[in-house]
């Protein structure tokens, strides 16, 4: 959870670093808000006391400025914290945080290899990703904010109630214990049935998948098939309801613990200065300090409890964007790739060529060819022949098991591959229909050219 917390801090301060600081500020200072009115109050109330007991009949001015005082904290909470942090940066914050966050993600989506495409497990990963990153990753550091805010309130309390005796800060620390221990031993229960690793999660979304692609929905039409999909489909939510269902039952049983516990030592730290109060030596307005923070000590501990336990939900989601982010390259790149300048039709040799697909697949097995410059060829064969994988191979989607490609005598693995591409116009079995203008469906590719003519010819 650190490492997340500290990745996508760092994704936000390169984000927006002003925003990101005022969002955190303006959350500090919302946490120190509530300790400036209490004191507030204490010397409000001290001071009442003091003029009561000498018969003053007019308002002394530290009176009126010590209420104002109040009153000015109270109105500047609800312009920093409620009006700044929560209903504006809280909104700029998470929206340039979408914003960014699908931006990197089709950044490296468009860069990795198409062998990782054809990987299972890269493919759930990417359906994980891209169905919860937009509001789990920005819900992370509002969570993460909460944090802050309430741990900031927690220790602030912690060190006002210090010189009162030290033991009592602990004490309540240690009465807060078994909820922070149920939230982490419970915690994973928040996080979705969909979020799970168990492999009827996987298949899940699998299913998920398949019920909204376009492809597969023609298929499941023409075959009658969705009746036993969507029951399989609810057969495992049901399942993965109760699994989650039992932990919930577990936890309902002891959660009224923690919160019986912590009221319980505040109740009984109160009680303990009730007679310091009584013959004077502990004043009416430093009570009712003490009383604040010990509510807020305890209170502060039990939502941080809770925070602990949201951000644990979305750190579970947080690992898949970075491990998405963290997949490596497939495809070894030359130190020094060949730029292939001039656009003319090239000789491609195939010599030796053997291929496996990573599942193990042997496709091609000591295959050789030489298409000439200028050359057509029709490749004519039995599904599964290799055909497709000969395609892909030209456009090193994937790298020969044994022999090797050769363009205008170079090894394939030697040139580098945009200046390649130039030389290359496919059309795959399956293929995508851009649904933008014309021009901007020719300029995609070219987006420098702006030959009107040549567009229209």
């Amino acid at each position: 959870m650190a490492e997340n917390t500290k990745r996508l801090l760092k994704l936000a301060w390169e984000t927006d670093r002003k925003t990101t600081f005022l969002y955190y500020l303006t959350a500090a200072i919302g946490a120190l808000t509530p300790l400036a009115s209490a004191y507030v109050l204490k010397l409000l109330i001290d001071n009442l006391q003091l003029v009561q007991n000498s018969l003053i009949v007019t308002i002394p001015v530290i009176i009126t400025v010590v209420l104002a005082s109040r009153y000015l904290i109270s109105f500047s909470d609800g312009i920093i914290y409620w009006g700044i942090n929560q209903s504006y940066l809280d909104y700029v914050f998470r929206y340039k945080l979408q914003n960014e966050v699908t931006l990197r993600f089709h950044q490296k989506v468009s860069k990795l290899d198409i062998a990782h495409f054809e990987d299972p497990k890269v493919q759930n990963l990417l359906t994980k990703t891209r169905d919860t990153m937009q509001w789990q990753l920005p819900d992370y550091l509002r969570n993460f904010s909460y944090l802050f805010k309430n741990t900031i309130a927690f220790f602030s309390a912690f060190l006002v109630l210090l010189p009162y005796g030290w033991w009592i800060p602990f004490l309540v620390m240690i009465a807060a214990t078994p909820a922070l221990y149920l939230q982490a031993k419970y915690g994973g229960i928040r996080w979705s049935i969909w979020g799970s690793n168990v492999p009827q999660a996987k298949k899940l979304w699998y299913l998920n998948y398949l019920l909204q692609d376009a492809t597969a929905v023609r298929e499941i039409r023409i075959s009658q098939s969705s009746e036993s999909l969507l029951n399989k489909f609810k057969e495992i939510q049901q399942n993965l309801f109760n699994l989650n269902k039992n932990a919930l039952d577990k936890y309902l049983r002891v959660l009224t613990i923690p919160p019986i516990i912590l009221a319980v030592v505040i109740f009984l730290v109160a009680y303990y200065f009730l007679p310091d109060v009584l013959v004077g030596t502990l004043t009416i307005g430093s009570f009712t300090l003490i009383i604040s923070m010990l509510e807020q000590l305890g209170g502060r501990a039990s939502v941080a409890s809770a925070n602990l336990a949201h951000l644990y939900e979305s750190n579970l989601y947080t690992n898949h964007y970075f491990e998405l982010l963290a997949l490596p390259s497939l495809m070894p790149i030359a130190e020094n790739p060949i730029v292939i300048k001039e656009i003319k039709p090239p000789k491609i040799e195939f010599r030796n060529v053997s291929f496996n697909y990573p599942n193990g697949q042997t496709v091609l097995e000591n295959i050789s060819f030489v298409v000439e410059p200028g050359e057509s060829v029709a490749m004519v064969g039995h599904n599964g022949a290799g055909k497709t994988t000969i395609v892909k191979l030209l456009c090193r989607f994937y790298d020969v098991t044994d022999g090797e490609i050769l363009i205008n005598g170079i090894n394939i693995k030697e040139l580098d591959l945009s200046s390649w591409y130039k030389f290359l116009g496919t059309l795959f079995q399956e293929f995508v229909q851009y649904h933008f203008t014309i021009r901007e469906n020719i300029s995609f590719g070219a987006p420098d050219r702006k030959d009107e003519k040549a567009m229209i010819e």
